[in-house]
């Protein structure tokens, strides 16, 4: 996906801008003036999604053609990982847990794709290396550039190697 925005950048003629934050102490404010623990991207963003999920629900449909897909894949013996990259926890609770989504992915999801036969790498709903929400996020789904993109990517080859 990013190396289509990089090359619609490139088409358009406008450059590709990192997503990192050397945040200073105006981005730990509100709209009102008062301090936040974290950066205001990591609230600014589930609120950009928030009327995207609250009403979403389980697309049986294509969960069903992701697995036929997935036992075509095994068929020719193509191995297929799955990779769920981290989100930040003001995500989770605050659209996730809110719309009941994690609980759609904790009991539904991540049990049935983890009886099929390929890797799938949770770092969504399991645990990862990205600890630190403000410093690691840029926003609550997009991984800083510098302070968080490099970690989990070293991490993630490592379990791509076991």
């Amino acid at each position: 996906m990013n190396a289509l925005t990089v090359f619609m950048d490139t088409v358009k003629g406008t450059p590709d801008t990192i997503e990192s934050g050397d945040w200073t102490a105006a981005d730990y404010l509100d709209d009102a003036g008062n301090t936040i623990p974290l950066h205001k991207k990591l609230y600014e963003y589930p609120a950009l999604i928030t009327t995207r999920c609250q009403n979403w629900t389980l697309n049986e449909t294509e969960l069903a053609e992701f697995l036929a897909m997935a036992q075509r894949c095994a068929n020719r013996g193509v191995e297929l990982t799955i990779v769920l990259p981290p989100m930040a926890a003001n995500v989770r609770t605050e659209v996730c847990d809110a719309f009941g989504i994690t609980a759609v992915m904790q009991d539904e999801v991540l049990p049935l794709l983890e009886k099929q036969n390929f890797t799938v790498l949770n770092y969504e709903w399991g645990t990862s290396c990205i600890t630190d929400d403000d410093t690691q996020f840029f926003d609550g789904f997009h991984l800083d550039e510098k302070y968080g993109l490099p970690d989990w990517t070293a991490e993630l080859f490592d379990d791509m190697q076991r």
